[in-house]
């Protein structure tokens, strides 16, 4: 049995903590813990942690462990994580899970909701499109956007990830001033439960950034009242698996999460990315913010952009832009200066990237690059050249290793 309980939160000299006991045959922490900022306090729910219930279910699912919440939490997100939830992850992600149960009580006293309409805010474009579509005046105010959340609950691990939050808090505010949005960060050690999976297909956090991006939302439960997820693709391209990205089904997925005090929706999901970066290319927070790069730490902030302008997702978007037309507006975001020379590599480069991922994602990324004039070559002419540039490096290293040898 996986199973959670005393419930607390605890003043740190960090800020706040909410925090729960676990016990399970996993070598996993025996304590679940959210932090952040002292000013956030009220906001943490301790009083029904359907956030511990959400965190922790994938793990109990993957790990063949009853799942046993010894408090009462949302009624609704308990029957779907009994039923709908259920059923659907065990078809989105077949690769081993297992049928469990779940106990938990229900009858946490009614309280008023939240005043908080938030989304997970990274920089980039798809939590750039999520705000910057909901943050205007024609937006109905109950629907508006006021409150950006940064959760590190596994994308952000590193020796000083308390430091990247910071810096992420930091940018994070300076978009938002213009909008007088609220930021709030949250830090979790989630990431020690899923790592402690005895199957590593299923540690990752492409299977699983949904759930645990809604366990932070519930975990500020006393005030978000809608949290829009904004990692989700476009309807157009949404799915329903089965898959190893959760982030294709947000769509369907985000709802399952809902509880009687806090609604899911996914964000700008009636965007496919292209839509989205042509959106943004005439947003001017979008020019200074943009933040989209997925390269090595040691690539970014090199000559003042934070893009290193060469991993596939800064490709990707540096293609997008230049067919639009609108490379020149995002200096600020990328170093423009040396993509001209290295634009025929870095397309070739996308084209590998995606193009190993199969035809239909390669048709999908692609065309409407294409129809807008961006020069993307040929998924087998860009193959065939890089088995034969591989090809030669492989003859030089054995020539170089058989001159070594007389």
């Amino acid at each position: 049995m996986l199973t959670l309980k005393n419930f607390r939160i605890e003043s740190t000299s960090q800020g706040a903590t909410l925090r729960c006991d676990v016990s399970s045959k996993l070598d996993a922490p025996s304590v679940l813990w959210f932090e952040t900022d002292p000013e956030n306090y009220d906001l943490l729910d301790v009083d029904e942690p359907s956030w511990a219930a959400l965190a922790l279910y994938y793990v109990a699912l993957a790990s063949g462990q009853d799942l046993i919440i010894e408090a009462d939490i949302s009624p609704r997100l308990l029957h779907n994580l009994r039923w709908d939830l259920g059923i659907f992850l065990r078809h989105y992600d077949p690769a081993g899970f297992s049928e469990i149960s779940i106990d938990a009580g229900t009858s946490a006293p009614e309280r008023a909701n939240g005043s908080l309409v938030a989304t997970g805010f990274s920089g980039g474009v798809d939590s750039m499109a999520t705000v910057l579509t909901r943050v205007g005046p024609d937006v109905p105010e109950r629907a508006r956007i006021n409150t950006l959340a940064i959760f590190q609950v596994g994308a952000m691990l590193s020796d000083d990830s308390r430091h990247r939050l910071a810096a992420a808090k930091d940018r994070a505010r300076a978009f938002a001033a213009p909008h007088g949005l609220r930021v709030i960060t949250l830090n979790s050690n989630l990431d020690a439960f899923y790592r402690s999976l005895p199957n590593p297909k299923l540690r990752s956090l492409g299977r699983t950034v949904s759930l645990r991006n809604g366990a932070g939302a519930l975990a500020l439960g006393r005030g978000i009242r809608e949290f829009h997820p904004s990692g989700n693709v476009g309807y157009d391209r949404a799915s329903f698996g089965p898959s190893n990205i959760i982030e294709f089904a947000e769509p369907v997925l985000a709802p399952l999460m809902t509880t009687e005090h806090t609604t899911f929706q996914a964000g700008a999901a009636g965007l496919s990315r292209p839509d989205k970066i042509a959106f943004l290319s005439d947003r001017p927070e979008a020019h200074r913010f943009l933040d989209v790069c997925v390269g090595p730490a040691d690539k970014r902030y090199q000559n003042g952009v934070i893009n290193c302008g060469e991993c596939w997702k800064c490709a990707q978007t540096l293609a997008q832009l230049d067919g639009l037309g609108a490379l020149d507006r995002f200096g600020a975001a990328f170093d423009l200066n040396s993509y001209p020379e290295n634009r025929a590599r870095i397309y070739e480069n996308l084209v590998l990237w995606f193009g190993s991922r199969g035809q239909n994602h390669l048709d999908a990324e692609f065309e409407p690059l294409r129809q807008a004039g961006v020069p993307i070559p040929p998924w087998k002419q860009t193959l065939r050249r890089d088995r034969i540039r591989r090809h030669l490096r492989k003859i030089r290293r054995l020539a170089s290793k058989n001159l070594a040898g007389h």
